[in-house]
């Protein structure tokens, strides 16, 4: 019988539900968490299926010890009982993140001090305490949270931010994250089936997770995860749930347009990256001056803003694009991204979906129906 754990999927606040749909689809139980996030239970086969499928989650935590305690002597002893070799073997890096809130203990750098002596104790050997930006490919990530007097300590499985899929060879300025993409693509309801148009696509992000999504294959396909430096990883079942499975449609129609040259050369750079470009048609093209690629369709798109559009422009820029979409679009369905406070140029024809931070600016999803 393989172990069961306790993961915690996290995400970017408002995605939650997205997500736990995500994971369910997986046929994996999961519930919302009062801290924001997924808790589930599980064994080995579901840590490797959620890093490899999912394509809204941040990183998943496996949570090692839970207890309730007001002495940092207590968790001293803890830590040294457990068995780190398991996940330690392969480095001497790792990164330790605390927060201490509403609790005795409140110190979070004596908190990680206690920590990394036990589990050097337990270990025999000296370990590198190290920053987030040195890490290297065999450095792990320990969480440790103390919340209400209740110790939580979590390793961080996926390594690298979920997000980062491999094939963002090439960026343009501001570009859009890649759970983002994903996340914009579900709540549209696209069906792989239809036309997808990005009449804005940048350096091709919404494409490529479109593809990705159309044609079946795993964001995770071909990275490295933590978990894989583990002692208990076992690559046959983690080379099982890589395969690709049956395409949603083999044949996806999907295009990229943007005014930028440099934009579509990086959107096609990437796209070959992924292993996507033959179903992506991408060409440069103003958005206002041209007409629709066809009757019909999805367009999904991340108009340009903050740093791309200067604030004088902006309002002006988004008065076109919703007259555009008066004019010549009313037979697509339409999902954008815009700031918050452009928000009322598109209500009420359009439904306000959630609101997320991209980039350190509050946007929120919008979408229409044909």
């Amino acid at each position: 019988m393989l172990s069961k754990f306790k993961f915690f999927v996290s995400c970017l606040p408002n995605l939650e539900t997205v997500l736990l749909t995500e994971i369910k689809r997986l046929g994996i139980d999961a519930k919302i968490s009062d801290c924001g996030g997924i808790e589930l239970t599980g064994t080995i086969l579901e840590l490797y299926l959620l890093n490899i499928w999912l394509r809204t989650a941040n990183r998943i935590l496996v949570r090692l010890l839970s207890f309730y305690t007001t002495k940092l002597k207590t968790i001293n002893d803890k830590v040294i009982a457990y068995p780190w070799d398991i996940y330690l073997h392969k480095t001497d890096k790792i990164i330790i993140k605390t927060t201490c809130k509403k609790s005795k203990i409140y110190h979070s750098d004596a908190l990680a001090h206690v920590v990394v002596s036990a589990i050097e104790k337990r270990l025999r050997r000296k370990l590198l305490l190290i920053k987030p930006h040195e890490r290297d490919n065999s450095t792990q990530t320990l969480y440790i949270r103390v919340f209400k007097n209740r110790c939580t300590i979590s390793i961080d499985s996926s390594g690298k931010h979920l997000h980062e899929r491999g094939y963002h060879t090439q960026k343009v300025k501001a570009p859009l994250r890649e759970t983002i993409a994903a996340a914009m693509i579900y709540l549209s309801n696209w069906n792989p089936k239809e036309i997808l148009w990005d009449p804005f696509c940048g350096s091709g992000t919404i494409l490529i997770e479109a593809a990705l999504i159309a044609l079946n294959i795993a964001p995770g396909i071909n990275r490295k995860f933590a978990f894989m430096d583990w002692k208990n990883f076992d690559i046959n079942l983690f080379n099982s749930i890589k395969k690709i499975g049956k395409p949603l449609n083999p044949n996806p129609k999907i295009f990229g347009t943007d005014l930028s040259l440099k934009a579509i050369q990086c959107a096609i750079k990437n796209a070959q990256q992924a292993t996507v470009k033959q179903f992506i048609t991408l060409s440069q093209k103003d958005f206002f001056k041209t007409p629709p690629i066809a009757s019909k369709g999805f367009i999904i798109t991340n108009p340009p803003y903050g740093k791309r559009l200067k604030k004088e422009n902006a309002i002006n820029f988004y008065k076109k694009i919703k007259t555009k979409i008066d004019s010549e679009l009313l037979d697509w369905n339409i999902s954008l991204i815009c700031p918050k406070k452009f928000k009322n140029i598109f209500i009420p024809k359009f439904d306000a979906r959630i609101t997320i931070d991209n980039g350190g600016i509050s946007v929120i999803f919008l979408n229409k129906k044909a």
